[in-house]
């Protein structure tokens, strides 16, 4: 048995005796920091294993969450202390993975200039772990209200594997908890347009643009960017879902008409790519939707559709 799976057995058996009623609070809380280290140690030891046994890492941080957990208030109880305990698991974990990385490399170029060969690229796994630490550092932050340091974190974990699809579908969240529709439409858009699409970004989206069809405003002859924003997103929740189609003409031309009104002097240029891309999405949405002869179609759908989706 080789060094990692004999850590993941000891850390299944301490997960085991975490569950014994009769432990005290401090028991709990070394036993858990105890867990820490071995899973650290599995994932320095042998990352591509380790991987493999991911799912084990957020066992701590599911209790926290878990409603039907009898034991759920004493979690709570001590969840700022747990959530103080994980963000230092996660830095310290990528402080090493860093530093490892860094010593690796350094000794594949000195092979390479010995060896006259070309120096090999970073294994996907390095930058999957290390966008896995930074999520989960921006979800700590995010349950401690912490929001701009969360915000931090999940960028740098896009920029890290782009193709990921997860950084951003957290962005939506964080943009969600803030009150910014068009921002949360927006990244869940790009969650799941992507190499790698995250798969709860679909069904977050349909929820997002369904609250937003149910929503109710007022009619008004003039209307503020935030207006039209929200008539934006119905307009796309019509499309997206399939919704009561038949609002869509006059929804279409009233968003037609302020559009040009506010453009020359209240949109802000991060909301007009938001715009954009959201535009963008839904084109690539309709044309892959299936015509009745099972092939992508766009031709069955309303010119008026296409000509507002292009900003034209």
């Amino acid at each position: 048995m080789n060094l990692c799976a004999q850590y993941l057995r000891q850390a299944e058996a301490l997960k085991a005796d975490m569950t014994d009623s009769k432990l005290g609070a401090a028991e709990v809380w070394t036993s858990r920091q105890a867990l820490q280290d071995l899973y650290q140690k599995m994932l320095v030891t042998d990352l591509e294993y380790a991987l493999d046994k991911k799912n084990q890492i957020t066992t701590l941080q599911s209790q926290a969450k878990n409603r039907a957990n009898p034991n759920r208030s004493e979690v709570q109880a001590n969840l700022s202390l747990f959530l103080e305990a994980a963000s230092g698991f996660y830095t310290q974990l990528l402080q090493e993975l860093c530093t490892l990385l860094q010593e690796l490399c350094t000794l594949l170029q000195e092979l390479c200039t010995v060896f006259n060969v070309d120096l090999p690229s970073r294994p996907s796994s390095c930058s999957y772990i290390c966008q896995h630490c930074l999520v989960h550092l921006g979800d700590i932050a995010r349950y401690r209200n912490q929001t701009s340091q969360a915000e931090s974190y999940y960028r740098h974990a896009a920029q890290l594997v782009p193709s990921n699809g997860q950084p951003y579908n957290q962005l939506a969240i964080l943009a969600s908890s803030k009150g910014d529709h068009l921002t949360t439409i927006f990244y869940y858009c790009r969650s799941i347009a992507v190499k790698f699409p995250f798969p709860a970004a679909s069904t977050n989206l349909q929820k997002a643009l369904s609250k937003a069809l149910e929503s109710r405003d007022e009619v008004k002859t003039k209307w503020s960017v935030s207006d039209f924003i929200r008539a934006f997103i119905k307009f796309h929740g019509h499309v997206y879902l399939s919704k009561s189609l038949d609002k869509l003409d006059a929804l279409r031309e009233k968003l037609e008409e302020q559009f040009q009104l506010i453009l020359q002097k209240a949109f802000s240029s991060q909301q007009l790519v938001h715009i954009t891309v959201i535009n963008l999405f839904e084109l690539h949405h309709l044309r892959e939707l299936p015509s009745e002869g099972g092939e992508p179609s766009c031709s069955e759908q309303p010119i008026s559709w296409f000509q507002l989706l292009g900003l034209q």
